[in-house]
């Protein structure tokens, strides 16, 4: 049963090694997350989903940095072509009609994704989503913990005035 997941770490060990020698994967970088904090995450359910946790996409997630657009692109070709992967979202901030006032700047190409497999169908994880997040290296050497918590700030008081009526 739990076949699917060494199989996914041995692959994740497998684009390291190859990044660390200098092999096929050294085009990308990926940067381990960590599950979301239990505050924040409640407050995320409360204030942006409207309470329903089933909306909450991103309480396991994931970075890949890229050095080209195009090896973004076959990222996204590749997982697009990948059976037991089902892309539930995409967010593309590279996309010109993109307000980038919302990131201030930031631009790149957050996927919700769910894996179906028949492992995952049976520990009942199928219908979980997890966020990737594709980025340019260009962009991603700006994140700081710093402007991630500004950008958070931001978006709760966005929220507050489109939600309060007379603002």
């Amino acid at each position: 049963m739990f076949s699917y997941i060494s199989h996914a770490l041995r692959l994740w060990e497998d684009i390291e090694r190859e990044a660390e020698g200098g092999g096929a994967s050294a085009r990308c970088e990926v940067l381990w997350g960590q599950v979301k904090k239990l505050d924040r995450a409640v407050n995320k359910i409360a204030v942006f989903c409207q309470g329903r946790v089933s909306r909450l996409c991103d309480l396991v997630r994931q970075r890949i940095v890229f050095n080209s657009l195009n090896e973004l692109h076959a990222c996204v070709e590749a997982i697009q072509d990948d059976p037991e992967l089902q892309i539930v979202r995409v967010k593309n901030r590279f996309d010109t009609k993109y307000a980038a006032q919302t990131t201030a700047g930031y631009r790149d190409v957050v996927l919700t994704v769910r894996v179906c497999s028949d492992d995952t169908r049976a520990l009942g994880l199928s219908c979980h989503g997890a966020e990737l997040q594709l980025a340019h290296r260009d962009m991603a050497q700006h994140l700081s913990a710093a402007q991630h918590a500004r950008y958070l700030q931001y978006k709760s008081v966005m929220l507050f005035i489109r939600t309060t009526p007379g603002l």
